[in-house]
């Protein structure tokens, strides 16, 4: 029997490519989008894989549309095996260049959206006692980064949560991983991308701080992962019977990720991120 995988956020990206990798492997796909009428670029690359899969909308910031996808999924097929939790976006500027509703719809989308999709796929798959929760978070979820204050939060809300919940599911044989991109080559700077508005460019303190970061920022995209990979790795720990709790996708977040956990003080990460603030600054 197929296995029966839904994923959030399809509309372009790793999402996008998850989708069409999987359905081309004969996996029964249900890709979700919160836009339907952006789903021409995935029925496009599915076409072209010569691929089949199924395309619903799904907003995960609304609980009766989370609801109702599942509901589809669960009615025509009885089962979700696998759960891709991919849908976010980014938010760029410190604590003080950012208004508390921009912090709330930073975190209704990529952390509170992880709440809603999981806790109505959980019922069902505790009920088949199998499972395989897939978390997309970030190296931004590992150490935090200057500029990037709220979309690090987000990430490192959706590691602990993770966390938390991955031994308890077990018992019920439902497994729980976390991949960890850099940065992926993707319209994520663009489209998916926005800055905090609290502060105008004339009262903001940080700005050379934060002209700094938008340089570093594109410098960075320049050598992005492919969103292919990352679904290629996606595709490997899905086939993997006793996959790890946590994957980075590039070999720097394999160095951040060990960096992080061998200091317990933490001193060493935020020194040399510091450090790396001040080159960026040319201090």
């Amino acid at each position: 029997m197929n296995k029966v995988v839904l994923i959030t956020g399809c509309s372009s990206g790793i999402g996008l490519a998850t989708a069409v990798l999987l359905a081309k492997n004969n996996y029964k796909v249900y890709a979700t989008m919160r836009d339907l009428s952006k789903k021409n670029k995935l029925e496009q690359a599915t076409k072209q894989a010569n691929a089949k899969l199924e395309i619903l909308q799904l907003d995960v910031t609304d609980d009766d549309s989370v609801r109702n996808a599942i509901k589809q999924i669960i009615e025509k097929e009885g089962r979700i095996d696998i759960l891709i939790n991919n849908a976010a976006y980014g938010l760029r500027g410190t604590i003080e260049n950012v208004t508390i509703e921009e912090v709330k719809q930073q975190f209704d989308t990529n952390f509170f959206g992880v709440i809603r999709v999981t806790q109505q796929v959980l019922p069902h798959m505790r009920q088949q006692k199998n499972g395989h929760i897939i978390n997309i978070s970030s190296v931004a979820g590992v150490r935090g980064n200057p500029y990037s204050d709220i979309y690090c939060a987000t990430k490192f809300a959706v590691e602990a949560v993770s966390e938390s919940m991955a031994p308890v599911l077990f018992l019920w044989n439902i497994k729980v991983t976390l991949i960890e991109p850099g940065p992926v080559a993707t319209d994520f700077p663009g489209r998916s991308l926005k800055y905090g508005a609290r502060l105008s460019e004339n009262e903001n303190p940080y700005k050379e701080v934060c002209d700094a970061m938008k340089r570093l920022l594109e410098e960075r995209f320049k050598t992005a992962q492919k969103p292919e990979e990352i679904a290629a790795l996606i595709k490997e720990v899905i086939e993997t019977e006793k996959p790890h709790f946590r994957y980075q996708t590039r070999e720097d977040g394999k160095q951040i990720a060990d960096s992080k956990f061998k200091d317990i003080t933490g001193d060493s990460v935020v020194e040399a991120t510091r450090q790396q603030l001040m080159e960026w600054l040319g201090k």
